[in-house]
């Protein structure tokens, strides 16, 4: 069975590889039509010029995974039961399901490396080549926010700074915090000139002042803790993140569903609208990687039955499926967001009908 796994394995990532290149090529050459002449322009150097298709790759690489992996599912399967090498497994007694095990590992393994490259690189690199493009690939330097607020309902604090910078969200300039208790009383007013995260937790420069308050409300004779306030000082009690902060001023498109999911948990007190997009969002976010895995498990009945069809009835069906499948998106999207369904089954929709049917069609080819 090694050697048939072998086998499929490397007629599969042959062709697999050929999709996936020939997808990129097409939407890179394409788009370098439309800016060719504005990276001529710039004199952008050749480096950024490639970094910034790997970044527009990864925003879209949802799209363009699923989409090679069912072309090259259906080209695989085409060419081996084109010459009789699918029904000569089959003659031997290997099952169906033991046949498309591969396939099937290969659709794991690319959604999980989907999710990954959403979750991890494609926020930020979304964030870089959307800054990139509108400095009309110049040098990029981030977008300068002044007179931030965010408000954490959840541990009733206040920040208020002065200066952020979009692409260094962990240097906070002119930084004012502000503890409530939960009654709504004033707790204590921190104010730094600078704030940093270090180490997982921030650092505050240069305190300008400390402020404490009583059960009341009222200011009180502060003792300060610290004798040098000039010199840095760790602020452990302080549970906020950078990508907390960048979830009230980046595009909701340039957040991770971690992020997502923190900024639900910190503003308990969302109105319901707000909470049925976010969690659209937040699902939206963990079930489209899982295209990869979809698409294969429909691809393999379908590249099996078209053996004895020209491939062109393969690309046909593969165009058709990725119409529907896509219009279920939208469907998903619309029913979802106007709280029809529950946000997780708008969001899960298309994943859970391409799926039924893809077993539908892999029960009736057994």
């Amino acid at each position: 069975m090694r050697i048939v796994d072998r086998y499929i394995f490397r007629e599969y990532f042959i062709h697999l590889l050929y999709c996936i290149l020939a997808l990129a090529m097409v939407y890179v050459v394409y788009d370098l039509f439309s800016h060719l002449g504005t990276f001529l322009e710039a004199r952008t150097p050749l480096h950024l010029v490639g970094y910034f298709y790997v970044c527009m790759l990864a925003q879209g690489v949802e799209f363009l995974l699923p989409a090679a992996l069912l072309l090259a599912v259906l080209y695989t399967l085409w060419h081996m039961t084109r010459h009789n090498e699918f029904t000569a497994m089959r003659a031997c007694g290997i099952s169906l399901l033991r046949l498309m095990s591969p396939f099937l590992l290969v659709g794991v393994a690319a959604s999980l490396f989907t999710a990954a490259v959403k979750e991890a690189f494609a926020p930020e690199a979304s964030l870089w080549a959307n800054e990139f493009a509108r400095t009309r690939f110049r040098e990029v330097r981030g977008t300068t926010y002044q007179d931030v607020a965010y408000y954490n309902t959840l541990n009733h604090r206040v920040w208020l700074i002065g200066r952020v910078n979009s692409l260094k969200p962990h240097i906070l300039m002119r930084t004012t915090i502000i503890q409530d208790r939960p009654d709504g009383t004033r707790a204590w007013v921190i104010k730094a000139k600078d704030l940093m995260w270090l180490d997982g937790q921030w650092w505050a420069q240069d305190i300008t002042e400390v402020q404490i308050f009583d059960e009341h409300g009222n200011p009180k004779k502060t003792t300060i803790p610290w004798k040098d306030l000039s010199m840095p000082r760790e602020m452990p009690f302080l549970n906020e993140r950078p990508s907390d902060l960048l979830a009230e001023l980046r595009p909701w498109e340039f957040l991770s569903s971690l992020d997502i999911a923190r900024y639900l948990a910190n503003h308990p007190g969302l109105s319901a609208q707000a909470v049925t997009d976010r969690q659209f969002d937040l699902h939206s976010r963990l079930a489209m990687p899982w295209a990869c895995l979809v698409v294969t498990l429909f691809g393999v009945p379908a590249g099996a039955r078209c053996g004895r069809q020209s491939p062109l009835g393969g690309f046909f069906l593969a165009l058709i499926f990725f119409f529907v499948y896509y219009m279920l998106i939208h469907v998903g999207i619309f029913v979802g967001k106007r709280g029809l369904v529950s946000p997780w089954v708008g969001a899960w929709l298309p994943n859970g009908l391409s799926l039924a049917s893809g077993l539908l069609m892999l029960f009736r080819l057994r």
